[in-house]
């Protein structure tokens, strides 16, 4: 048998490093196989609970949703206009109404489509025309449209 192994490796011209190399992996592979059937060929890793991060996860969108109805209930608004329920993890709870003359750009992100630049935008239209008269005022501001302000609308105020 040996003569074999040895008459098989001498017809693939190996060079002597190149048969060191073969033959490490080789052992490797022998090794790998036998300490994976020393620990169990049918043990399966286990699995990831993902509930825990659901629930988690559900309970943090229920805290951060805005009412439609755009009612705002006295017992519910601190004077900052923030719901006084706790919030999950340090994320303060959605305004239930926003003053469009008197909110920082922050509430004012807070509102449904209104990210950082459309704020800005409502910031810079204020300081360059001052209050706004009425809630509709808001189509005068680059980025807010007819659509946008359709949901805008039952989320802010207007208070001189």
């Amino acid at each position: 048998m040996k003569a074999r192994l040895k008459n098989f490796i001498e017809r693939l011209n190996f060079t002597p490093t190149e048969r060191i190399v073969v033959l490490t992996l080789v052992g490797a592979l022998i090794l790998g196989l036998g300490i994976r059937l020393f620990r169990g060929v049918g043990e399966e890793a286990p699995r990831f609970d993902y509930a825990t991060s659901d629930a988690d996860f559900s309970a943090r969108s229920a805290n951060r949703t805005v009412p439609t109805t755009g009612i705002r209930p006295a017992d519910s608004i601190n004077p900052t206009g923030v719901a006084r329920s706790p919030a999950v993890s340090g994320v303060p709870a959605k305004p239930l109404r926003v003053d469009l003359n008197h909110a920082s750009k922050r509430e004012l992100m807070a509102l449904p489509g209104v990210g950082e630049v459309i704020a800005e935008r409502i910031l810079l239209y204020r300081e360059e025309h001052g209050a706004f008269a009425a809630v509709a005022d808001l189509l005068k501001v680059k980025g807010i449209g007819k659509k946008k302000l359709e949901h805008i609308t039952p989320h802010c105020f207007v208070e001189n």
